[in-house]
C-alpha cells in the first residue's frame, strides 16, 4: 500500500469515530418527561375564621388599670395567659397529657374514698394490678377523696371495676370520661334579636348577682371585661392547650360591657376553668368537673347560679357532687347539641334546669336535644358573642342558651323549692300546649324588673 492510499485509510477511520462518538452524545442526553411539573404547587391557603368580624379585636386603653394577666392580649399572636392559681392539691404524681386525649382517657379509672387512709389501701391494691396512679385529690368541700389511675394495657376495665366494687362498694369507680362544650358552628346572618325575644333591657340588667360558671378559659383582657369583675381559677393540667374560644363566648353573653353588651354587665363571675382544648374543640373531664364542683360549694358567699354549658354521659360521683351543689345554689345546663331525644348529663340531673336552643322565630334548633330533661328554651341560634381574640362572631347551640337562662335566675334568686313555679311563670308557652320535650316550659321572658 502507498502512502497515497494509507492517508485515504487512515481519514476514513476517523469520519467513522467521530460519527459514532456524536450518536452515543445524542442519544444519552437526559431529556425533561413531557407533561411533567417542574416545581412543587404551593398549597392552598388555610380557610377563613368561620363567622363574620363584626367588631376589630380590642385591646385595653392605656389608662386602664392592669389586670391579673401579665401583658394585655395582642389579637395577632395568642390571647392572654389564663390565670395561674390553681385548685388545691394534696398530691399530684403526674399530670395527664393534653394530646390524643381520647386515647389516654379511654383507659383512666376515676375512684372515689371516704378519706386518704381508704385512698391509699385502693392505691395498694391498683398497683399490685399493674395500674399506674396519676393523680389525687382531696375534695375538702364535697367531703371525699378522688383518685385517677391509669389501667395496664392488657387489664380488662370490666374486670377491675368488679373486683374493686367487691371490696370498696362506695368507691364508685368509673372512667374518666369527655364532656364537650356545647356550642354549636357560628353563623354570618347579622341578627341581634335574643334580648328583644325575651324582653330583656337593651343596656343589660343593672343588678349585681354573684355567677358562677365552669367553662374554658375567659381572655379577661378584653376590653368587655374590664370592670376587673371576672375571678377564676384553674382545674386543668397546667401542660395542656388553651381553648378561650367557648369560656369567652359564654362570659361575654353574660357580663360583656359594650359590643357586645352583656345581659349582665355589672355583675360578679366566678369562672371555674375546667376545659382544654382538643384539635379546636373545648373539652372537660369528670375530674375537672369534680374539681370544679367542690370549689363552688366552697364559695362564700354562694353564687346565685351556676352555669354549665358542657354535657356528657352520666355519672355517678358528678350526680354525687351535683345533689351537694344544688344545695347550695341553682344549677342551669346545657341541654345537648346531638339534635336527638337523649338525656345529657348534667342536664338530665334531678333539680337541674335544662336548656334546650330556639331561633329567632322560636322555633327549636335542629341539633338541640331533646327529652324530659329539658325544662325551658331560650335564644341560642346567631347570637353575637366574642371569640377568644375578641371579634365578634354569631354562635349557636345549646350553651348559648344556658347563659339566658342563667341571667334570669341570677336576678331572680328563687330557691331550689321555687323551681317548679318559676319556670312556668317565666317561659312562653310554644309548641305542644303546657311543658313538652321541645322546649320544656316554653321560650323564656323576663317578667320582672332589672333595677339595681
Amino acid at each position: 500500500m502507498n502512502a497515497t492510499s494509507l492517508r485515504i485509510v487512515l481519514f476514513v477511520a476517523c469520519v467513522a469515530l467521530s460519527a459514532s462518538a456524536y450518536g452515543q452524545s445524542t442519544t444519552t442526553k437526559p431529556r425533561r418527561p413531557s407533561g411533567t411539573a417542574t416545581a412543587t404547587p404551593r398549597p392552598p391557603p388555610p380557610p377563613d375564621r368561620t363567622g363574620v368580624l363584626v367588631t376589630p379585636p380590642r385591646t385595653p386603653p392605656p389608662d386602664r388599670e392592669p389586670v391579673p394577666q401579665p401583658e394585655t392580649p395582642n389579637p395577632a399572636t395568642e390571647p392572654v395567659t389564663p390565670p395561674t392559681s390553681r385548685g388545691p392539691a394534696e398530691l399530684a404524681v403526674a399530670e395527664a397529657p393534653s394530646t390524643k386525649v381520647a386515647a389516654s382517657l379511654r383507659r383512666e379509672l376515676l375512684l372515689a374514698s371516704k378519706d386518704v387512709s381508704e385512698a391509699d389501701a385502693q392505691r395498694a391494691w391498683m398497683q399490685s394490678q399493674g395500674a399506674q396512679l396519676v393523680r389525687r385529690r382531696t375534695l375538702a368541700n364535697l367531703g371525699w377523696v378522688i383518685t385517677v389511675y391509669r389501667l395496664a394495657p392488657d387489664a380488662s376495665p370490666a374486670a377491675v371495676i368488679a373486683e374493686l366494687v367487691k371490696q370498696w362498694p362506695d368507691a364508685m369507680p368509673e372512667s374518666n370520661e369527655r364532656y364537650p362544650g356545647l356550642e354549636g358552628p357560628a353563623s354570618a346572618l347579622p341578627v341581634e334579636y335574643a334580648g328583644r325575644m325575651i324582653h330583656w333591657p337593651p343596656a343589660g340588667c343593672g343588678r349585681k348577682p354573684r355567677v358562677a360558671m365552669l367553662d374554658g378559659p375567659v381572655n379577661s383582657g378584653l376590653q368587655g371585661f374590664s370592670a376587673g369583675k371576672l375571678t377564676s381559677v384553674v382545674f386543668t393540667p397546667a401542660n395542656g392547650k388553651t381553648n378561650y374560644q367557648h369560656g369567652t363566648a359564654i362570659a361575654a353573653v353574660l357580663v360583656s360591657q359594650g359590643a357586645p353588651q352583656g345581659l349582665l354587665p355589672q355583675a360578679e363571675l366566678l369562672l371555674g376553668v375546667v376545659m382544654m382544648d382538643d384539635e379546636g374543640k373545648a373539652y372537660t373531664t369528670t375530674e375537672w368537673i369534680l374539681r370544679g364542683l367542690d370549689w363552688v360549694v366552697g364559695l362564700s358567699p354562694p353564687p346565685a347560679v351556676l352555669n354549665l354549658s358542657f354535657g356528657g354521659p352520666p355519672s355517678r360521683q358528678l350526680a354525687r357532687a351535683m345533689d351537694r351543689v344544688l344545695a347550695v345554689t341553682r344549677d342551669v345546663a346545657a341541654a345537648g347539641n346531638d339534635g336527638r331525644n337523649r338525656p345529657v348529663f348534667p342536664a338530665s340531673h334531678p333539680g337541674v334546669i335544662g336548656v334546650s336552643a330556639v331561633d329567632a322565630r322560636e322555633r327549636r334548633w335542629p341539633g338541640s336535644n331533646t327529652g324530659e330533661h329539658v325544662a325551658i328554651a331560650a335564644p341560642g341560634v346567631d347570637v353575637w358573642t366574642l371569640d377568644g381574640a375578641g371579634n365578634g362572631y354569631y354562635a349557636s347551640g345549646t350553651s348559648l342558651a344556658t347563659a339566658f337562662v342563667t341571667a334570669a335566675i341570677a336576678i331572680s334568686a328563687p330557691t331550689q323549692a321555687q323551681i317548679g313555679e318559676w319556670l312556668p311563670r317565666h317561659a312562653r308557652d310554644v309548641g305542644a300546649p303546657r311543658r313538652d320535650d321541645e322546649y320544656g316550659h316554653g321560650v323564656l321572658t323576663l317578667n320582672e324588673g332589672c333595677v339595681p
